[in-house]
């Protein structure tokens, strides 16, 4: 049986849009994510969610100015945690 998808929302000044899912996400200023480019709190490639077995991962990837809580590494993402990441939020929905 195929995994079950995961949603991830972005929420930043220009409002929240769902974010675009193919794994893993990639989020920072090298991605292509325009509203993404002009956060200069953010790194070229900050972190990344992608699905590990039966569970999802949020990885900073040695960004500047981590990742929410100042993520060094990996953690699983549970539905409804929110992370920051630059000047904007993500919110995993399950």
């Amino acid at each position: 049986m195929p995994p079950l998808p995961f949603h991830l929302l972005r929420e930043g000044p220009d409002g929240i849009h769902p974010v675009e899912l193919r794994e893993p996400v990639l989020i920072g200023r090298d991605v292509d994510d325009h509203a993404l480019r002009a956060d200069r709190y953010l790194s070229g490639r900050h972190a990344m969610v992608e699905r590990t077995g039966d569970t999802v991962v949020l990885t900073d990837l040695g960004s500047t100015n981590g990742t929410f809580l100042r993520v060094a590494g990996e953690l699983e993402l549970r539905p409804g945690d929110v992370f920051a990441v630059g000047r904007q939020l993500f919110r995993f929905v399950g």
